[in-house]
């Protein structure tokens, strides 16, 4: 399945290869994945799962797609973007576990000073760069795309809680990341757009704004009625 390749290859991201050998071996125990193996699984997994060209079906496909009648009560429709979004929301959220941050955040104690790390910025800048690529292509938004990105702003907000329990780094990386992205989600919310990406940018703001200052109360415009 391809959800199930999406979490092996996570794997790599922060991991961690235990050497059980009998004592008197020149092994380390404990030995991180090599860096550029991580980014090769990082960008096998962004090229795969997170692009705005990663799932396409044609229609002919999915409009012959049903339930079995007589085994389905209810809905009848296949909802295929739904599915989709199901499996690429496991990936995201295995990449962002706290250990996976804690063990990237450690891995250098394990290496010598000359050999190559892979960084938890790498990490973030590259889910946030390629999950949000349509803002500085100026482009449109699929509503497929856009169930990710609401995914994505999800998996931010125990990052950002004030009493948080993610590791320190990975909390202020993450408040760092949300920071540019409210930026640029405001930034590309000045142009002409259809009423659905406005919509969708400016609730992505606004949850994002109450996450980053939760005292501040988020108003777009106050209304009197006399």
């Amino acid at each position: 399945k391809l959800s199930s390749a999406g979490t092996v290859m996570a794997r790599y991201i922060g991991g961690v290869t235990i050497n059980r050998d009998h004592a008197g071996t020149d092994k380390p125990t404990y030995q991180p994945v090599p860096a550029e193996k991580q980014r090769k699984a990082l960008q096998s997994i962004l090229s795969t799962y997170f692009q705005p060209d990663s799932f396409k079906f044609k229609p002919e496909f999915v409009s012959r797609l049903a339930k079995d009648r007589f085994e389905t009560w209810g809905d009848q429709n296949i909802h295929v973007g739904q599915s989709v979004v199901r499996m690429q929301a496991g990936v995201l959220n295995t990449l962002l576990k706290d250990d996976v941050a804690q063990r990237i955040i450690d891995s250098p104690e394990k290496l010598a000073a000359t050999e190559p790390t892979f960084s938890l910025g790498e990490l973030y800048d590259g889910l946030q760069t390629a999950i949000w690529s349509e803002l500085p292509a100026n482009a449109e938004i699929p509503q497929m795309r856009r169930e990710l990105q609401r995914e994505y702003i999800k998996s931010m907000l125990p990052f950002l809680a004030p009493d948080t329990k993610s590791p320190g780094d990975a909390a202020s990386l993450m408040r760092y990341q949300a920071t540019q992205l409210k930026d640029q989600l405001d930034q590309a919310a000045k142009g002409q757009m259809s009423v659905e990406k406005r919509a969708h940018l400016q609730q992505c703001s606004q949850t994002l704004a109450r996450a980053l200052n939760p005292d501040i109360l988020v108003v777009d415009s106050i209304q009197t009625v006399y």
